[in-house]
Order: structure tokens, then sequence, then C-alpha cells
């Protein structure tokens, strides 16, 4: 019974620990990014969403619809497809497209 008790105290004290260093990386973590935006992060939340939108502007006609719809209106791909009169799989290929084209422009 001793060494039961023994190994209960002792492993109980160690996830103890262990939790004590995750919840103060957890609180650090929160202080470094979860702490209030300030007037320059605000600025450049903005500078990329305008970025991505001309980025998208730029892309070829039915691949920028496509991107559209998935991602802007919260299409399904089957709803995409019966929208543009295409396959699944043809929405699949413009998306994988715009993706690529996406990657491309902001490398």
């Amino acid at each position: 019974m001793r060494a039961y008790l023994f190994a209960a105290v002792r492993n109980r004290a160690l996830h103890s620990t262990r939790h004590a260093a995750v919840a103060r990386r957890f609180e650090e973590s929160e202080r470094a990014f979860g702490g209030e935006s300030t007037r320059s992060d605000d600025v450049e939340d903005a500078e990329q969403v305008a970025a991505l939108t001309q980025a998208i502007t730029a892309l070829p006609g039915r691949t920028r619809l496509a991107i559209e719809l998935r991602w802007l209106r919260q299409m399904s791909h089957a709803e995409v497809a019966e929208a543009m009169d295409i396959s699944i799989k043809g929405v699949e290929k413009l998306l994988a497209n715009g993706m690529r084209l996406l990657r491309r422009h902001f490398e």
C-alpha cells in the first residue's frame, strides 16, 4: 500500500507540474496574440484584404467566379458547379488553378 500511495502522489505532482507549464505557455501566447488590436494591426489587416481582393480581381474570369462563389459566398462545390453549369471536377480544377495563381502572386 505504501508503494502505491508514493507512486500516486508522485504522478499527481508530475501531472500538476506539466499542467502548470501548459497553462503558463497559454497565458503567454494569449498576451502576445490575444491583446487588443492596435491601429497598425487594423491598417495591416486592411492592406492584406485589399491586396487579396486585387489579386482575386486579376484572376481569369471563370476562375475568379469559382473562387468568389466558393469562398466569398460560402457555396459548396456542388452549388458552384450548378451555378456555373459545369461538373464538380471542373469546379475543383478551377479552384486549384486559382489557388495556384494566388500563391504565385503572393510569393
